[in-house]
């Protein structure tokens, strides 16, 4: 009964709406941190507000506020449309931006007047209550006034969290004596549970408010949402379970004060020597998820009254994090992917989880490729020739391989899942994110009526998504066209040719010119994908982010895979010209085996120059490091060439200056190791030294992912994940059409399966055809057919075999399911006692 009374009272800074009416300083700002507490029964803890950058100091969440000094007529037109786009005033707008707001509690902040100095008094009189209580005198839906607005509310809205907060903890520590001789051994403290550091930026046209939770606050908040934790050995141990392996990982487990003991500690990233249940992400999470609470920050963004809201990132750990990732002892070890999800989050550990273990399996398969580019080479020069089997034995390799890499990826992938917690019961109240593009009318909500919330009817949702459909489909017809015509024109150039080096020219350059379109129309399908997925009306970012991935994937696997499917099946079967040798006097066709070899060189040369220029040298090279290098620095010459005396930049400023990391960047970044692992798995075939290539783009990718994540991009939000997504239904599909692909380089490219395999049966089946007639005409052509028959039994076989396999073998390790049994176990004992 005691532990439900103090978590109920823990609860009851959630009352907002009955708490902040009683507060009497609705903000205070120019309290210094450094201000004595006084030890009176009846005070307020003051937020604690800095002005001026702490260089040695940490935060975890930035705000930037365009200052209403910075105004002009243009910003102004663009706040007015807005305001009319979406229906509402510049008071409804800021009463619906901040949730704890309505018009009673608007006249009872209004009417207790902030006790601050006379000049911040008279700025709120003028600019705060006319605007909230549409008692404007001059222009309507002043922009000027709404950001002066906007500021003066958040810094209202981080007193009141700081004020009750402290009040709960003061109620806790006297309710617990174990926490009361805790605090008094660490002595009197003089930061306030929500710290605030706040400047005008270099050009005086926006404000940078850094904030963070104490410590005991963040907890507090963790014990409330129930958020997962991580129990410690030790702390099983204090359940009553032995457990003798070393390896085991414990369980996650909702937070609660009353087994803080049981939890395992972290370094405190604000004061290392201290030791806390929380990592750094979970702070982020945290204070990202109550802030939302009470302010929708999206809206504001919208609106034009907050420029950025983002996670900082921390010195200390992304600098170590940074060189443990571009050293080669790092990717060798797994352990750093702990510290990726505990500084990134899980989607993007993931990430590189995978990109891990492909890097892994690609060098496997680097001995097969390697014996089999000896034995090509060897054979061309001892007699000029290749033995017939080698081809297939290669297709056989690469299409075992990559079975036996997708069962390994699953096992990996729920292994790691367990390991990081995310296969525990959600219990945890932290909230999803929503999508910051949804656009709808303010209306009550259906779960709460006394909130508002945006909303869109049932027919616009039917209607939106089925226009998107369509939109989608005609997007991909049009793709589809665009390629079909290229092709078109590049067929009818090499028919025109008579010269083997002009040939070789034209292929060369449509190998880097695919590469180059593969990049402009990606970056055209992400500005329209965002603008198609709008229309859908997905108010979740998770739904969004998993439309629009579907949407791009799908435009980017016909726009890659297009050229080499050209040269690979279609130019083969309709080219009537390329195995001809043309003189002065008479044309001579060339033996079919020759014509064969000389179609294989081509799409090697085609092969090899499309995966260089799109993946290597515009991927790897261009789009990770030198595009994110060069726009950090020009962004910087551009600052000092207009204001050469300007003062350096504070670590905080810089980070606003760098270039958001979104979900499309992590997309992007996934597809440019799937297909090119598709271009492998599917036309590998064709030339062994496509694996090395491979081999070497992955290696660059984890290089320049890893230091650009540390040094050009923003700290994205660390995002839950339990798997890496879509993604893996690419995956999923590559498993199926690597066999239809393989076998039909074998049968198109290489003579079918009466040159590499002539068995009786074949050729029996042959013989039948042959004297299959109709008027004395053959029906159809005897290679064709057999071919074509030989070639659907064995693709059927292939999905047989890989389909027993995958159902034998079970995705999720006996490990992971002897851990998921103890952790079941401890989470027993430890909520319902053994």
């Amino acid at each position: 009964p005691a532990k439900l009374e103090a978590k109920s009272r823990s609860r009851k800074w959630q009352n907002w709406r009955s708490r902040l009416s009683s507060l009497r300083k609705p903000w205070a700002c120019g309290r210094d941190v450094e201000e004595p507490v006084e030890a009176e029964e009846e005070r307020k803890i003051p937020l604690s507000i800095h002005h001026g950058w702490t260089p040695e100091e940490d935060f975890t969440w930035l705000l930037s506020f365009p200052l209403p000094s910075a105004v002009s007529l243009e910003d102004q037109l663009n706040f007015t449309e807005t305001l009319r786009r979406e229906g509402v005033t510049a008071r409804q707008a800021i009463q619906f931006a901040f949730k704890l707001l309505d018009e009673d509690e608007v006249d009872q902040i209004l009417n207790s007047h902030p006790e601050v100095e006379e000049e911040q008094a008279s700025g709120w009189e003028q600019l705060v209550k006319p605007l909230l209580t549409d008692e404007v005198t001059g222009p309507p839906n002043s922009l000027k006034k709404a950001r002066w607005c906007t500021i003066a509310l958040m810094l209202h809205v981080l007193q009141a969290f700081s004020e009750v907060m402290e009040a709960q903890l003061e109620e806790l520590v006297a309710g617990d004596p174990a926490m009361a001789r805790k605090s008094k051994r660490r002595g009197p403290t003089r930061d306030a549970p929500v710290q605030v550091v706040q400047q005008v930026n270099h050009n005086a046209s926006t404000l940078l408010m850094c904030i963070r939770f104490r410590n005991d606050a963040s907890e507090l908040l963790a014990d409330v949402a129930d958020y997962q934790v991580q129990l410690s050995k030790q702390g099983v141990s204090k359940l009553g379970i032995v457990l003798s392996d070393e390896t085991t990982e414990p369980a996650y487990v909702k937070y609660d004060s009353e087994f803080r003991g049981c939890c395992r500690k972290h370094p405190d990233p604000f004061m290392p020597q201290r030791r806390s249940v929380l990592r750094s992400i979970d702070l982020v999470r945290l204070l990202h998820d109550k802030l939302t609470d009470f302010v929708d920050l999206g809206w504001l963004m919208r609106l034009g009254l907050l420029s950025e809201s983002m996670p900082l990132h921390h010195r200390e750990l992304s600098k170590h994090l940074g060189k443990d990732l571009l050293s080669w002892q790092g990717f060798l070890r797994c352990s750093r992917l702990d510290d990726i999800r505990d500084y990134y989050g899980e989607e993007i550990a993931f990430y590189f989880l995978f990109l891990h273990e492909l890097i892994r399996a690609t060098l496997l398969l680097s001995v097969p490729a390697i014996t089999f580019i000896i034995i090509t080479r060897g054979g061309h020069l001892v007699n000029g020739t290749v033995p017939p089997w080698v081809h297939p034995a290669l297709s056989l390799i690469i299409m075992t391989w990559y079975t036996l890499f997708s069962k390994h990826w699953e096992r990996q992938q729920a292994t790691f899942a367990n390991r990081w917690g995310m296969d525990a019961p959600t219990v945890s109240r932290i909230k999803s994110l929503k999508n910051s593009r949804f656009v709808g009318e303010w209306l009550p909500s259906p779960e709460d009526e006394s909130k508002r919330t945006p909303q869109v009817s049932s027919s616009r949702k039917v209607c939106g998504r089925i226009t998107s459909a369509i939109l989608s489909g005609a997007l991909v017809l049009a793709l589809v066209v665009l390629v079909s015509f290229e092709h078109m024109i590049f067929f009818t150039a090499t028919t025109a040719s008579r010269s083997l080096l002009l040939d070789r020219i034209l292929f060369s350059a449509m190998g880097c010119f695919s590469g180059v379109q593969m990049r402009v129309v990606d970056s055209i399908a992400d500005g329209l994908g965002n603008w198609i997925t709008d229309l859908e009306c997905r108010s979740t970012d998770a739904d969004f982010q998993w439309s629009k991935c579907l949407k791009t994937s799908l435009m980017r696997f016909i726009n890659t895979f297009g050229n080499m499917m050209f040269f690979s099946f279609f130019e083969p079967v309709v080219d009537q010209y390329s195995c001809q040798v043309f003189s002065e006097f008479a044309t001579q066709q060339i033996p079919r085996d020759r014509c064969l070899s000389a179609y294989r060189s081509q799409l090697r040369l085609c092969f090899a120059t499309t995966f260089i220029t799109r993946f290597i040298f515009l991927g790897a090279v261009m789009n990770d490091l030198i595009a994110p290098f060069a726009s950090i620095y020009l962004q910087r010459w551009q600052r000092q060439r207009k204001r050469p005396d300007s003062p350096t930049t504070s670590f905080y400023e810089e980070q606003v200056s760098m270039i958001p990391y979104s979900s499309a960047d992590l997309t992007f970044d996934f597809l440019d190791i799937i297909f090119p692992l598709g271009f492998v798995a599917f036309f590998g075939l064709i030339s062994p030294f496509c694996v090395p290539l491979l081999l070497l783009l992955l290696l660059m990718q984890w290089k320049t992912d890893s230091y650009k994540l540390c040094n050009f991009y923003r700290r994205p939000y660390p995002k839950l994940a339990k798997d890496i997504g879509f993604h893996n239904s690419l995956l999923y599909v590559f498993s199926h059409l690597i066999f239809f692909s393989n076998l039909g380089l074998v049968f198109v490219e290489y003579g079918g399966i009466e040159d590499l395999a002539p068995i009786r049966p074949v050729i029996w089946l042959a013989d039948a055809l042959k004297r299959t007639s109709l008027d004395g005409h053959i029906v159809m052509r005897t290679d064709v057919a057999v071919n074509l028959i030989v070639f659907v039994v064995l693709s059927m076989l292939a999905l047989l075999a890989w389909r027993g396999f995958d159902d034998l073998v079970p995705s999720v390790p006996a490990r992971v399911l002897l851990e998921r049994r103890r952790h079941d176990l401890q989470r027993l004992y430890l909520f319902n006692g053994r």
